[in-house]
């Protein structure tokens, strides 16, 4: 009997320990289980996510570089591009229709889809033009206007880099704040494009089809009228209060195959009307293939309006004026593919736009709208537009310049 008493009896209290601790393991392992699956489902949802925003990212990559793709196919030629042919050198943009979409493939890895839906406010020089960016199955979509050259006739100043002004420079309106930028070409063609020249200059300047101008010669006194039967020099210069008048007739285009001077108090005076010296009715286009020179109050006087083409740069100082005798600004633009320089108490009315930059110092004044690369004001320069937003509209030169906002505009 002994033996049989010296057995523990398991109390009640005991047991229900084991059950406690044995409900409690397992609550553990149900509690970990849902951690782990929570964890590896939510992994996997982060890496799908992470994929789909990635082949999304590249999809608008890949719509904005065929945005920027025909942008480059409208303003510049380059058969290595591969650009579709009615792009290249087309004068006419609203011949561009659906029917010319394409497309550009990217190794099977992703392609872009380029459409030209039509749109109310197309013209020669704008288009509105949407691209269709797919990598991997995801699509994404960008459209925008892309217009021709620049932004003229919308604020005094417009550049590419930057506009500077110092020592009580003075521009009417202010700019605003912050400046306005265009978007500016690739160079070239640039913002300003003047054609190569084809004529007998190119290949005989200063022969018997293309001479230097001189004075008595070619325009005769008493009248000092410009010869009519010559319309291209090799260089052109006039000095020493000399005056040389264009017939109102005659000239409408006048080709410099080198450089062009004007100093010392000489002029020459556009559409000369002896009958009536402001009725002038003509379009007078002036292209010079090297550098164009006003010094020492040396002017040109337009009578009816003025393009002046400038292939290399322009340069203006000492009291030297263009278009100063009627002050129409819409009547004179000035397109310079090299650097503009404008001092000492110069004058141009009109537009200017230049591929390089454009520098006014010193006194120097302009009565309209400039567009450069860069623009830098300094030592009391001054920009008028108030008065001139019209600035170098009536020109033919002015239709190579589309007017619009200054920066592209993207859609999505």
């Amino acid at each position: 009997m002994k033996k049989i008493f010296s057995n523990k009896i398991l109390s009640p209290l005991n047991n229900e320990r084991g059950v406690a601790a044995l409900v409690s393991i397992i609550l553990a392992i149900i509690i970990l289980g849902s951690i782990a699956f929570n964890f590896i489902a939510e992994t996997r949802q982060k890496q799908s996510g992470s994929a789909m925003t990635y082949t999304s990212t590249n999809a608008l990559m890949i719509a904005e570089a065929g945005l920027r793709y025909t942008h480059k196919c409208l303003v510049a030629e380059d058969v290595s591009w591969g650009c579709p042919a009615i792009l290249q050198g087309n004068t006419d943009w609203t011949t561009i229709t659906s029917a010319n979409n394409f497309n550009k493939d990217f190794g099977g890895d992703g392609n872009f889809a380029i459409s030209f839906p039509g749109h109310v406010n197309n013209n020669e020089g704008s288009i509105y033009v949407t691209s269709t960016g797919t990598f991997r199955g995801a699509q994404r979509s960008l459209s925008r206007f892309i217009s021709k050259v620049c932004v003229l006739g919308e604020n005094a100043i417009t550049s590419c880099v930057a506009t500077s002004t110092k020592n009580n420079s003075f521009i009417d309106p202010p700019l605003p704040d912050p400046p306005v930028t265009g978007e500016c070409p690739t160079d070239p063609p640039g913002i300003v494009d003047i054609p190569a020249d084809t004529s007998d200059c190119s290949s005989n300047c200063g022969g018997p089809t293309c001479p230097d101008f001189v004075y008595n010669t070619h325009a005769p006194a008493p009248n000092r009228i410009l010869d009519p039967s010559f319309t291209q020099f090799c260089n052109f210069e006039l000095e020493d209060d000399q005056v040389v008048k264009t017939n109102e007739a005659d000239h409408i285009n006048i080709l410099i195959g080198n450089n062009f001077k004007i100093k010392n108090n000489a002029a020459l005076r556009l559409n000369n009307d002896a009958a009536d010296p402001l009725d002038g009715t003509k379009d007078t286009t002036i292209t010079i293939y090297n550098k164009a020179d006003f010094q020492n109050n040396g002017e040109i006087r337009v009578n009816g309006t003025l393009t002046l083409n400038v292939a290399g740069e322009l340069s203006m100082k000492n009291s030297s004026r263009i278009n100063n005798s009627q002050g129409e600004a819409a009547n004179a633009s000035a397109w310079v593919e090299g650097n503009a320089t404008i001092k000492n108490s110069s004058l141009l009315v009109g537009s200017l736009s230049s591929d390089g930059t454009i520098l006014l110092k010193n006194n120097a004044e302009v009565q309209g709208a400039l567009f450069g690369n860069e623009v830098s004001l300094k030592n009391n320069a001054t920009v008028i537009y108030t008065g001139n937003e019209d600035a170098g509209t009536n020109t033919p030169g002015y239709a190579q310049c589309v007017s619009g906002s200054a920066a592209p505009i993207w859609s999505e």
